[in-house]
């Protein structure tokens, strides 16, 4: 039978929670709602020149991240989401005592939370937990579903 303490209260997860417990499924306002600090929150503080609240600068990540969506890298993001939903998991970094730091699908969440707004449907993000959560090579290392290579052949330009 499947867990439902691993989507959340809205699934018929009892009132508490186990703090020791990680989430493995996040919807992406949630992560929003949660990530105070990014590792690609210095790229957003170097162009705007302005360092404000912990909200503020992530407000401002995400709106960056929500712009890159338009184009042509990040073009088939959405329709990808609405097939197949998130393939990756995203990677946080978990201290204790620290807000949690994002490093690696800050594209996917945005593209997740558009697909919520535009369909209506819930959808829910894999999230692994990584002591690097800036390493370089998690992308290219963790494996490729055969949808999600199926998916990539069918784009305009893609290698087949």
């Amino acid at each position: 039978m499947l867990n439902f303490t691993l989507f959340g209260r809205e699934f018929g997860q009892p009132d508490y929670e186990d703090p020791n417990q990680l989430k493995l499924f996040m919807r992406p306002q949630e992560l929003m709602d949660t990530i105070k600090y990014s590792a690609d929150e210095g790229i957003v503080d170097r162009e705007t020149r302005n360092h404000g609240t912990r909200d503020r600068i992530m407000s401002r990540v995400w709106g960056t991240k929500r712009s890159e969506l338009y184009g042509p890298h990040y073009a088939s993001l959405v329709n990808s989401i609405k097939t197949h939903g998130v393939l990756r998991p995203v990677t946080i970094e978990d201290i204790p005592g620290k807000p949690l730091s994002m490093g690696q699908g800050h594209h996917r969440v945005v593209a997740a939370n558009m697909v919520e707004q535009q369909t209506g449907k819930p959808v829910f993000i894999p999230v692994t937990y990584d002591d690097d959560y800036a390493h370089g090579d998690f992308a290219e290392n963790f494996p490729v579903s055969l949808a999600e290579k199926q998916f990539r052949n069918k784009r305009p330009g893609a290698n087949r």
